[in-house]
């Protein structure tokens, strides 16, 4: 990995000014649309500079195992990010992705797979209110949103360079 680079960019974003958090007077919609926008000209030239060193090192961001424990069981979340597509960015298409997020899609391989059993997943899902009368298990699972396996219940989402998959089915 790039460290250097990296070292350097969160130096930056822990020291920026407060402009760089969307306030700058007078430039709403260019710091809302830009992260970079209450930078000078310098520091966003070397922040890109550094994000395009750190992106062509082909970092991967890996969540081995997170696990909820509750009295119902276990959900646990596993993924895997990592932008191969992003080490062929220049500066000038670095730029566009900040007014174009969705352009980043293509270069992107994510990995998310959630495994539990139905109740593990009903109490965790009746922590967060409204979700919990919108999930229902069974119709997720006839949708082909869950898959079962025994007692366990599963997802698997996948996107692999702009192809997006659920449980091993193209989502296009």
């Amino acid at each position: 990995m790039a460290r250097e680079p990296l070292a350097r960019l969160l130096v930056l974003l822990n020291d920026a000014p407060a402009e760089l958090n969307g306030a700058q007077a007078g430039q709403p919609d260019s710091a809302a649309s830009d992260p970079l926008a209450g930078l000078s000209a310098a520091q966003q030239t070397q922040a890109r500079a550094d994000l395009l060193a750190v992106l062509q090192d082909n970092p991967v961001l890996t969540l081995d195992r997170l696990n909820v424990t509750q009295p119902a069981g276990n959900v646990t979340l596993t993924g895997r990010l990592a932008l191969p597509g992003a080490a062929r960015l220049n500066d000038s298409q670095l730029q566009v992705l900040s007014d174009q997020p969705a352009a980043l899609l293509p270069l992107t391989d994510l990995q998310l797979k959630l495994s539990a059993t139905r109740d593990a997943l009903n109490t965790l899902l009746g922590n967060f209110g409204p979700l919990a009368q919108m999930a229902d298990i069974d119709t997720l699972i006839s949708a082909g949103y869950l898959t079962r396996s025994g007692n366990q219940l599963g997802l698997d989402l996948r996107f692999d360079q702009g192809r997006a998959t659920l449980n091993g089915q193209s989502m296009e």
